[in-house]
């Protein structure tokens, strides 16, 4: 069992993805700007990815076997 980080955890991608690690029995913070839904055995991490102090708080609470990035901050429709 790994505990993963999900930075844009909350798009599409991050939501699918964190249900299929959770369901692996995986330890998943998803850490997004809004949270979207509640989803069960997932922890919720909401801020601004663009806010130093919220990243830093990210990596000084406890240790992550995995990161993975998929925040953007365009909307795949504006391009």
């Amino acid at each position: 069992m790994a505990r993963i980080l999900i930075l844009g955890g909350n798009g599409f991608i991050g939501r699918n993805l964190s249900a299929a690690l959770v369901s692996q029995n995986h330890q998943i913070v998803a850490a997004d700007r809004a949270m979207v839904s509640d989803s069960p055995g997932i922890e919720q991490k909401i801020g601004n990815l663009a806010d130093a102090s919220f990243v830093h708080s990210l990596f000084n609470s406890l240790p992550y076997d995995w990161v993975i990035h998929l925040a953007c901050s365009l909307i795949p429709s504006s391009g």
